[in-house]
Formats: structure tokens, C-alpha cells, sequence
């Protein structure tokens, strides 16, 4: 919930308009997993060093474990975690609001 939250007031107070949508409607979804230390499975781990998007283009970035990392490309913005939260929010801020 953490990782809705947090963007989501970061985005109100800076005066945008924010809306919760689900792509199959209804209560999205939430990932009780996400929010615990050190959650990494084989089915996550596997995009580290994914050839087929690298062979494609596709540019692998990481920071520090758990400390904080956030890129923009174009229209897309993400952060490696949580505590990536603040990094991502403030790129957001800044492509929809640019000074």
C-alpha cells in the first residue's frame, strides 16, 4: 500500500488530480508481498539480466540494494523500490508540471 500511497499524496499536494483505476475494474489488487524485506523469487530475479530486452534494446539499470534508484525514458518512469518512491514522484511532478 506503501507504493500507492506515497506517490499518490506526493502527487495531490503538488495540485494533480489523482484517480485509482483497475485494468479489470473493480478493487485493484494488493500484493501483500511487496511490503516485505528482501522479497526477491526466481520469477523476479529473472529480469536482472534479461537478454532477449537487452538484445532488443532495452537498457538494464540498477542501484544499491535497497536504497533508492529512479529513470525516465520518454514517457516512462520507475523506481527500483520503495525507497525509490520520493526519485520517481519528483520525475513525475516534473514531466506533467515543467517549469
Amino acid at each position: 500500500m506503501k507504493n500507492w500511497l506515497h506517490p499518490t499524496t506526493f502527487c495531490k499536494d503538488a495540485d494533480f488530480n489523482v484517480v485509482l483505476a483497475s485494468p479489470l475494474g473493480g478493487q485493484p489488487p494488493i500484493d501483500p508481498k511487496s511490503e516485505l524485506a528482501d522479497f526477491q523469487t526466481d520469477d523476479t530475479r529473472k529480469f536482472d539480466q534479461d537478454a532477449t530486452a537487452q538484445a532488443k534494446g532495452g537498457v538494464y539499470q540498477k542501484g544499491d540494494d535497497w536504497g533508492s534508484f529512479a529513470v525516465e525514458d520518454g514517457l516512462i518512469i520507475t523506481g527500483q523500490n520503495p525507497a525509490s518512491s520520493a526519485a520517481a514522484e519528483k520525475r513525475l511532478v516534473n514531466k506533467l508540471n515543467p517549469q
